[in-house]
């Protein structure tokens, strides 16, 4: 038998066994970024309830963030990398924050970032 026959055989036998563990195990293990956790805060004086959402995500009930209340999401980022986040009422946009990723992937796990409204400003803490 030959060489080449036996590393194709090896070839897809890896393909199915990586098909049968499934696409996110694949996705998982060939994944550089890490886990972010990011506390939403509205911390405003107004008294009122405000979307606090992350970039792709439509206003609606689960980021309405009540006042001196928080979310928590967890993001898949590297250093240098930048998350943008929204602020806004009904379906309306009226405030958008850039925060850029200052922390190595290894202290993702020990903190918390934090993007915060008050004082009419969304503004991006302990990144």
């Amino acid at each position: 038998m030959s060489d080449r026959g036996t590393l194709s055989r090896a070839a897809v036998a890896l393909a199915g066994l990586l098909a049968l563990a499934g696409c996110d195990w694949v996705s998982d293990a060939f994944q550089t970024c890490r886990y972010l956790k990011v506390d939403l805060e509205n911390r405003a004086n107004s008294g009122e309830a405000i979307h606090i959402a992350v970039d792709e995500e439509a206003f609606g009930e689960f980021n309405l963030v009540p006042w001196l209340s928080s979310r928590r999401v967890e993001r898949c980022l590297e250093r240098g990398e930048t998350e943008r986040f929204r602020a806004g009422m009904g379906p309306d946009t009226f405030f958008v924050v850039h925060c850029p990723v200052s922390r190595t992937e290894e202290q993702f796990e020990a903190s918390v970032a934090r993007v915060v409204w008050d004082r009419g400003e969304l503004r991006c803490e302990n990144w």
